[in-house]
């Protein structure tokens, strides 16, 4: 299993196990809809989990993540199951926005050095989910940005498939989803989390 991160212009931020990415991802969908379901959360939930960030949604994710934190810090990481596979995620932590917190700082970082490097470069290489295996790494950076626009609201992003070496070769819309301990956190969150959280809605502009 590859580490994954968020990535901007050539700087990925290791944020550890794919499953922790997952996780977060799971969480984002699960809590952050239904704390304000006023908001498009698909900018988050489709632009960043399956796709990448343009340049002029930066600013409008930037402001999802800060509100996406503090509907976090509200929710007690004892709503979580543990992990029971390999994690970087302390569970000691006693709410979402701690267990999380460097999911947060990473993708402010990766903003600044994507934003920088248009400034500089004159080209905006974009933010975007990475694995950090340096095959699957240099595949996904050569990967041209339509293969990811074309994907539909029921194809896994790219980087979630490499989760599960078979999952190309097997049933890539659906059971690539299903890798990790997903069937862990959906058992043992007491009805916190349910199959559904893991399906995500497509971003409309």
């Amino acid at each position: 299993m590859s580490n994954m991160g968020f990535r901007g212009r050539t700087f990925t931020f290791d944020l550890g196990p794919g499953s922790d990415m997952v996780l977060f991802f799971i969480c984002l969908n699960r809590f952050a809809p239904e704390k304000h379901p006023e908001l498009d959360w698909t900018l988050l939930t489709d632009r960043l989990y399956r796709r990448y960030i343009r340049k002029n949604e930066l600013d409008d994710a930037t402001v999802l993540m800060e509100k996406l934190k503090n509907i976090f810090a509200e929710i007690p990481t004892s709503l979580l199951p543990k992990m029971t596979n390999e994690t970087k995620l302390d569970f000691s932590q006693p709410n979402l926005a701690m267990l999380f917190e460097r999911f947060f700082r990473a993708f402010l970082s990766v903003r600044e050095r994507a934003l920088i490097s248009d400034e500089n470069f004159e080209e905006y290489l974009p933010v975007r989910v990475m694995p950090l295996n340096t095959g699957y790494l240099i595949r996904e950076r050569n990967r041209p940005l339509e293969e990811l626009d074309a994907l539909s609201d029921a194809d896994p992003p790219f980087w979630l498939r490499y989760l599960q070496p078979s999952a190309e070769e097997t049933d890539p819309v659906y059971e690539a989803q299903k890798i990790l301990t997903i069937k862990d956190i959906v058992e043992k969150s007491g009805g916190n989390i349910t199959e559904e959280n893991i399906h995500f809605k497509p971003y409309t502009p």
